[in-house]
């Protein structure tokens, strides 16, 4: 008689119970092999701690090697010192470059943890940790267009100055009103401030081309006549067909237009005018292969901005010197504890 093959009839948790085991182990597999490719990877020890703060040795890293250029340029002015191959460990007087540098990139990186601190007490960081800031770096790097192209240090430095930025204006709103007393004292101490610009009418000649002494003596005959008050319809025909100079009249102060000199040659221009008395003309300027001489005719004093005028401007400024006030404070008592073996390995690369 055949043995008979009994069909044995599982019990339905006992299959979900070897599914979980399946998947389980899946995922352990899976987390192995992350962690073989060190995606997963646990920070190493800490190269220091910022008042409790740990940080590793490669973000300090960015700042250090940040170092190398101002470090030697300062080691060459000082000490006459030469780059090469035993620079950084060579000791220059009580100085040695190397020492200098992590020093430096320690001052550095302090006010950078103090301003983080701040910034995840209003939650916009998790916390001031490297792999913090690194997480929200990811996530504000959809929003930065180039950040492909920036350098580590450049890009950790974007999305800090963001970061500031942001917790400084929470800062400032939470603040209460600066006293009235305050904004007061503040105006009288430097109304010079607050002074808007002298109110300037100026001339330009100007031409293009050589810089001749002829048309040197032509431009400034022109700007003679102008000082005459012979008017530019009956000097323009007389110049521009012997010479090819250019006048332009205008005005600087409250009549500006906001962006109407905001070009390099439009700044250069305005500050020539503005060293002018009246009826006082330039040197002659030139500008690639234009050339100018600037004419001041008349020149008033700007007025003086009110309290209630510049009341907010005043306030503004009160709160952001607060909020640097603060992080002052917390970076010259901040508690910094060095991996001293680490630190004393630290080289540059």
């Amino acid at each position: 008689m055949g043995m008979r093959r009994v069909k044995l009839n599982r019990h339905p948790y006992l299959k979900v119970g070897l599914s979980i085991v399946m998947i389980g182990t899946i995922l352990l597999i899976f987390g192995i092999a992350q962690m073989a490719n060190g995606k997963d990877e646990a920070p190493g020890p800490a190269l220091l701690s910022v008042d409790g703060i740990p940080v590793d040795q490669e973000e300090f890293e960015l700042f250090l090697q940040d170092e190398k250029a101002a470090t030697a340029s300062y080691f060459a002015r000082q000490h006459g010192a030469e780059y090469g191959g035993d620079f950084w460990g060579t000791a220059y007087g009580d100085e040695v470059p190397i020492e200098v540098a992590r020093s430096n990139a320690l001052d550095k990186l302090v006010r950078i943890k103090a301003e983080q601190q701040l910034a995840a007490g209003y939650l916009l960081i998790k916390s001031a940790e490297f792999q913090d800031v690194q997480q929200a770096m990811r996530k504000a790097e959809k929003s930065i267009y180039g950040a492909e192209s920036l350098s580590p240090l450049q890009e950790y430095m974007l999305f800090h100055s963001k970061l500031v930025l942001e917790a400084k204006n929470q800062y400032k709103a939470k603040l209460k009103a600066v006293p009235e007393e305050v904004l007061l004292e503040r105006y009288e101490a430097n109304r010079q401030l607050f002074q808007a610009p002298d109110e300037l009418t100026a001339w330009q000649v100007s031409w293009t081309g050589d810089n001749t002494e002829e048309e040197q003596s032509a431009a400034y005959e022109l700007a003679e006549d102008i000082q005459k008050g012979i008017s530019a319809d009956q000097l323009l025909p007389k110049y521009k067909r012997l010479h090819s100079l250019r006048i332009q009249e205008k005005q600087y102060g409250k009549q500006e237009g906001k962006d109407e000199n905001s070009s390099d040659l439009g700044m250069m221009l305005k500050e020539q005018a503005y060293q002018l008395s009246p009826n006082q003309t330039s040197e002659v300027m030139s500008y690639g292969n234009q050339h100018f001489v600037v004419l001041c005719i008349e020149r008033s004093r700007g007025e003086g901005g009110t309290l209630d005028e510049v009341k907010l401007l005043i306030e503004d400024a009160v709160k952001e010197e607060r909020f640097e006030q603060q992080i002052d404070q917390a970076v010259s008592q901040a508690a910094i504890v060095k991996n001293e073996a680490m630190w004393n390995e630290l080289q540059m690369k």
